[in-house]
């Protein structure tokens, strides 16, 4: 069963009223290149706030301040955390 996003933000706000959390929630979706993952209401850190990010940082953000945020690689100046969540299309041949 798929929950909506009023659904969601419910459980988000119920879980920091009971556990008595003093930041929200955050969930994170990957999406594939090329899906459509209607962030149009999504904030973007290089777009609309000016400044790039390193991934956890974004994840404070969302936290702190409840925004929803889109991230992608023109938005992170944290090439590790990028090639972390597979952001930059390069294969290190890591896992060989």
């Amino acid at each position: 069963m798929a929950l909506t996003i009023e659904e969601i933000k419910q459980q988000g706000a119920k879980l920091r009223k009971v556990l008595g959390l003093m930041t929200w929630p955050v969930g994170i979706r990957f999406c594939v290149k090329g899906e459509d993952c209607r962030v149009a209401d999504f904030k973007r850190p290089y777009r609309d706030l000016g400044i790039r990010v390193a991934f956890c940082q974004a994840i404070n953000i969302a936290r702190t301040y409840g925004w929803k945020l889109a991230i992608g690689i023109e938005d992170s100046y944290c090439m590790i955390g990028a090639e972390a969540l597979g952001l930059t299309g390069e294969d290190p041949g890591l896992h060989r």
